[in-house]
């Protein structure tokens, strides 16, 4: 198969009138260069259906060969988002090689936050990651971790630090822990569309592609914020109960 070649969305391939159309974009990429200043410019293939000018975007992005699965999640997804009233997108192929696909994710959400308004939460779902309790609204989750965050946040500037620094220390990512043992896991994340986010998503895409064996763009992940972000001025990590638990820990309701 030619990888190179920008390949068009199929709707013989995909029943998008499966996956509630009105809420889905549906959007087909070719393979992402791995250069970051190749990757800007970069053509990409998407037909978009905006239904919601909600401040919480829901994306997710599968690959032909698991069509069956993530046109699946979607619908689930997809019917979620249509009872809260957000806007949900899916991408349909990938935008980097196949070798590295784990790192999808990465090229997906830097391309959302130029479909999204700054400030925005772009919510990004695996392709097995599904809405269970739908009473739960994504502004529950923002505002418990915003309000637990700027109270840290603030507990922890000293009398010569200025107001300003507080007000710098804007919640952009919102995680949880992993049950592997992990420190953060990456399958299911809130990203704040702001210039940190971007900045991070950006210095997060020059690391090394570590492969899925060794823990891909999750490890990185970890070992970045570590370096920029060792405060957690900007970012949170919740325990997995709270929206992003493994089957063996999940609880009904």
């Amino acid at each position: 198969a030619d990888c190179t070649r920008l390949r068009s969305l199929d709707p013989d391939r995909t029943d998008l009138t499966a996956v509630e159309p009105e809420l889905l974009v549906a959007a087909a990429a070719s393979h992402w260069p791995v250069a970051s200043s190749e990757a800007s410019h970069w053509p990409v293939n998407a037909d978009s259906v905006v239904t919601s000018q909600s401040a919480i975007v829901l994306v997710t992005a599968g690959t032909p060969s698991l069509v069956q699965t993530s046109d699946l999640s979607a619908k689930l997804n997809a019917r979620y988002a249509r009872a809260r009233g957000y806007a949900f997108w899916q991408y349909h192929d990938i935008m980097v090689p196949r070798y590295m696909v784990t790192w999808n994710k990465v090229r997906v959400l830097l391309d959302m936050f130029t479909r999204t308004r700054a400030g925005d939460w772009v919510v990004w779902l695996d392709t097995d990651a599904v809405v269970t309790n739908r009473s739960v609204a994504v502004e529950d989750i923002t505002a418990a971790a915003e309000s637990s965050h700027w109270m840290t946040t603030a507990g922890s500037v000293s009398d010569s630090q200025s107001e300003a620094a507080v007000a710098r220390a804007s919640l952009d990512l919102i995680v949880c822990d992993d049950i592997g043992g992990w420190e953060l896991n990456t399958g299911v994340m809130l990203w704040r569309n702001t210039d940190w986010s971007r900045q991070t998503l950006e210095n997060l895409w020059a690391m090394e592609h570590l492969p899925h064996m060794r823990g891909a763009e999750q490890a990185q992940l970890i070992q970045l914020l570590r370096q920029e972000d060792p405060e957690r001025r900007h970012h949170r990590i919740l325990d997995q109960s709270v929206f992003n638990a493994h089957p063996k820990v999940h609880n009904d309701g």
